[in-house]
């Protein structure tokens, strides 16, 4: 009886090792994926995938995870199949007509990254949907399932993984959209949950306002254009035209007009961003009796401060520019939050 406890606890080791390795060659994988060396990558993934089927099972958590690491993969690789984008100016970064046709060839593989992994990525979102099924969820909100796509998509863009980030933004955007479209008697049974009308769009609103930012990031101006506009109405429609959300919405907005060489526009909309932002957070800092409106305001006059003075450092005004930095720095020491 001893002996069989002692074998059996050496075999609970050797595969705890075993997924310990894994783990750390996991790793190694993203490494190699961020460094464009595919191969190496999806051999350790593989591997990964193939022995926490056979230990663990296939409808487990962390083989649903492997999956996914997989179909990360191979949406890198497709992205950067073509030599020409991958080298050089990938999002258009370059100078004159080559520098245009690199970014155009670039945000068509980014609208059809989706098909390099068809298959593995129905295995792995199904995986995370019928985990998501066994929590208990009220209907007002938005699946459990959708969140927790959005909370990927969320750490893709805060590891600057961007073009993995608008993949997965626009696969949960279709149920917000659904939501915020919602009739009027749904939205009154969800007011009797205690979820407003203003909160949905909100939410929509905050999704649609992110995935234009890693939008913007790669340089696909006409996707970015597009969902910035709807963030922009969506946030005017819950809370007005001067709400620190909406600002934060426009200095996006004005980023991307001076990307795409509309400067005085951006100039105009940068100024109208920060007045709003400026007196959004002047006005909660004066109630004081809500904490989170009072750092959210801050947070958001922080990134609108930050996106005018790239603007200002790139239009000549260093000294401004250096005066909103030194602004934005107080703000998130003040309130402990750091600026994306």
């Amino acid at each position: 009886m001893v002996l069989e406890s002692v074998l059996r606890a050496e075999k609970l080791s050797a595969e705890e090792n075993e997924q310990q390795r894994l783990e750390l060659q996991l790793c190694r994988s993203d490494c190699f994926r961020d460094q464009n060396r595919f191969d190496e990558a999806e051999t350790i993934i593989h591997k990964a995938l193939r022995w926490r089927e056979k230990h663990l099972g296939s409808n487990d958590a962390e083989t649903h995870a492997a999956v996914y690491d997989l179909t990360k993969c191979l949406r890198a690789r497709h992205l950067h199949a073509d030599s020409a984008t991958a080298n050089g100016h990938a999002s258009g970064r370059g100078n004159g007509h080559a520098g245009e046709q690199a970014r155009v060839a670039y945000t068509e593989k980014l609208d059809t990254q989706g098909e390099a992994a068809a298959s593995s990525d129905k295995v792995w979102q199904d995986g995370l949907a019928a985990l998501c099924a066994l929590e208990s969820r009220s209907t007002a909100k938005v699946s459990r399932w959708a969140e927790q796509i959005v909370m990927l998509a969320s750490v893709a863009q805060l590891h600057r993984s961007h073009a993995e980030a608008v993949f997965l933004f626009r696969i949960a955007q279709p149920e917000y959209k659904v939501r915020s479209e919602s009739s009027d008697q749904k939205r009154a049974e969800w007011e009797q949950e205690g979820v407003t009308a203003e909160d949905v769009l909100l939410e929509h609103a905050e999704l649609l306002n992110s995935l234009g930012e890693s939008l913007l990031e790669l340089r696909h101006y006409e996707g970015a254009r597009t969902v910035f506009a709807a963030a922009h109405a969506h946030v005017v429609r819950a809370q007005g035209d001067g709400d620190a959300s909406a600002a934060s919405v426009e200095a996006n907005q004005a980023k991307l007009y001076a990307e795409t060489g509309e400067v005085e526009q951006g100039r105009s909309l940068f100024e109208r961003a920060h007045s709003a932002s400026q007196a959004a957070r002047d006005e909660s800092l004066a109630a004081s009796d809500d904490v989170s409106k009072l750092v959210m305001n801050q947070a958001l006059h922080a990134r609108v401060l930050k996106l005018y003075a790239e603007f200002l450092q790139n239009q000549g005004s260093p000294a401004e520019a250096e005066a909103m930095r030194t602004e934005m720095k107080l703000l998130e020491t003040t309130y402990g939050f750091v600026t994306q």
